[in-house]
């Protein structure tokens, strides 16, 4: 009886939405509230939403990750959030899967985006600047920072008591490795804050101007307001980097896997890309870019399960001295400071002609997006073309 009179009653929004259609168009569709979802989905629909007629109506999927990013995006004009036309969103999915009035998958989960190299979407925050200010002040932060994040074990053990089969071990690190990068930011007198609620343990670094804030109750709000504000953000292929796009942050992503290179174009544009690398253990080889990328053809971040173990693949994450080198890279790129030398702009146009058959995602990764794979980690490991 129930379906019946949801059946019934879409028919009948359905013909009313048609009817009104001159005036103002409805559109629904429905968002996963991870944080990567949160962050990504919703940038990369309202920044190509053109049709100005357009009210989108989004179901979304509880609990909520950030409630201070989600209580952002309500802020912007003709969107709204609610699970109350989801029974009219399953209508449309099942009966009318062509209609104008679905947003299909495609337009919130694309596996290419351009929007990255788009103009900022999210809303401007207005922060409670007296509350940062105190944060600011008791924590000696000043204005020339970066932020860093790590993914480990205990991420794993806390979502696996949520029930959540989206995980891989094979993208954790240890945050030890960035010790050796962390100490050369500090010698040119950048400041480095550690975030994230769930960590093994925290970092032991006494030295003045870096901060681990990891394993602490520190709001969504400051934690944005750190990320909007710093330099650039170090993290890996994780929901929480995805945080540092909304702001079109460039983003240095080390241990990065799997590797595809159409999904470069998830992160911020000027991004880098360090990726990490695989093994086959029959010939104890390291598998180049093309075999990467093959291997992500069918294995992706959403893939239940690790993939590594199917295929009997080993992982070797990036070495301490590859990420200091792409640290430097980077500090010095977001300051107009680097310059590729002539071997590694050859390197450059190697990577992207090899893997890319399509000149349209050549010239837009390369030219519109700048995001690389750090020069440094390409000279270095030449063996991997």
């Amino acid at each position: 009886m129930v379906n019946l009179l949801k059946y019934f009653f879409s028919n009948i929004l359905f013909i009313f939405i048609n009817i009104i259609q001159v005036f103002v168009i409805f559109r629904f569709g429905f968002v996963y509230t991870r944080l990567g979802h949160l962050c990504f989905n919703i940038d990369h629909y309202i920044s190509n939403r053109s049709n100005k007629k357009e009210i989108t109506i989004l179901g979304f999927t509880k609990p909520v990750s950030n409630n201070f990013i989600f209580l952002n995006w309500k802020k912007v004009k003709k969107i709204f959030f609610s699970n109350l036309f989801n029974f009219f969103y399953s209508y449309l999915l099942e009966n009318k899967k062509n209609s104008k009035f679905l947003i299909k998958s495609k337009e919130l989960h694309p596996y290419f985006s351009k929007t990255s190299s788009y103009k900022r979407v999210f809303p401007v925050i207005k922060y409670n600047q007296e509350k940062i200010n105190r944060f600011l002040k008791k924590n000696n932060i000043n204005k020339n920072f970066v932020c860093i994040h790590n993914r480990d074990d205990l991420y794993l053990k806390k979502n696996t008591i949520l029930n959540d089969l989206n995980n891989h071990s094979f993208r954790n690190y240890k945050i030890s490795d960035l010790v050796p990068a962390i100490n050369y930011l500090l010698s040119k007198k950048i400041s480095v804050i550690r975030l994230g609620s769930c960590n093994e343990k925290k970092l032991n670094i006494e030295k003045k101007g870096f901060i681990d804030f990891s394993n602490e109750e520190l709001s969504h709000e400051i934690q944005l307001y750190l990320i909007e504000n710093c330099i650039f953000f170090i993290g890996c292929n994780s929901g929480f980097s995805a945080i540092s796009r909304l702001f079109r942050k460039p983003i240095l992503l080390i241990n990065y896997i799997p590797f595809d290179i159409i999904e470069m174009t998830a992160w911020s544009s000027n991004s880098l890309i360090l990726v990490k690398k695989i093994i086959n253990p029959k010939t104890k080889k390291i598998l180049n870019f093309f075999e990467l990328t093959q291997i992500s053809k069918n294995h992706n971040i959403h893939t239940l399960g690790n993939f590594l173990d199917k295929e009997k693949l080993l992982i070797k994450n990036n070495s301490k001295l590859e990420i200091k080198n792409s640290v430097i890279e980077m500090n010095l790129r977001v300051q107009n400071k680097w310059k590729d030398n002539l071997n590694q702009k050859k390197l450059q146009k190697h990577f992207f002609k090899k893997l890319l058959e399509k000149k349209n995602y050549i010239n837009f990764i390369k030219n519109k997006t700048q995001i690389r794979i750090s020069s440094t980690f390409l000279q270095n490991n030449k063996n991997l073309f």
